[in-house]
């Protein structure tokens, strides 16, 4: 798996992903999907390299709720992630971008859900609904759905 090195692409949406400060956590629900959606673009695109696949995913963990860390460890995580990867490389799927397009707060803006369009090369789009809420004065994605 992932013998052939990164691709262009996936190098630099690789080098986006390490400028992203999650140290310095995202202070609105867009900018948590934007450094999720980062990830994803990594992760998908084809040619991502198996070495920095931890580092991706601890990014991404940085946004998910202490509810979906609890329910998906990250050897788990990890290992379900590589495989879906490899399917992906297997059926030559690779995602392109990936785009918001609308923020519905609820509950007096303490919840939200985003939704995402993610952009294929085989000429499918998928919709992807991201439920976010504040824990600990952040937000936090804790639930997915595609659409």
């Amino acid at each position: 798996m992932f013998d052939f090195g990164e691709s262009n692409f996936a190098k630099k949406q690789f080098e986006q992903l390490e400028k992203m400060d999650t140290t310095n956590y995202p202070k609105t629900p867009d900018q948590v999907v934007e450094i999720y959606n980062a990830t994803v673009r990594y992760l998908y695109s084809g040619g991502a390299s198996e070495k920095k696949i931890p580092f991706v995913l601890e990014k991404q963990r940085a946004l998910l709720s202490k509810e979906l860390i609890s329910v998906n460890p990250y050897d788990t995580h990890l290992e379900k992630l590589k495989i879906e990867i490899k399917k992906f490389e297997k059926s030559n799927v690779a995602m392109l971008d990936t785009e918001i397009l609308k923020i519905d707060y609820s509950d007096n803006y303490k919840k939200c859900k985003v939704t995402t369009a993610q952009i294929f090369n085989i000429g499918e789009n998928k919709h992807l609904e991201l439920s976010l809420i504040i824990e600990n004065e952040c937000w936090k994605i804790d639930a997915f759905g595609v659409q």
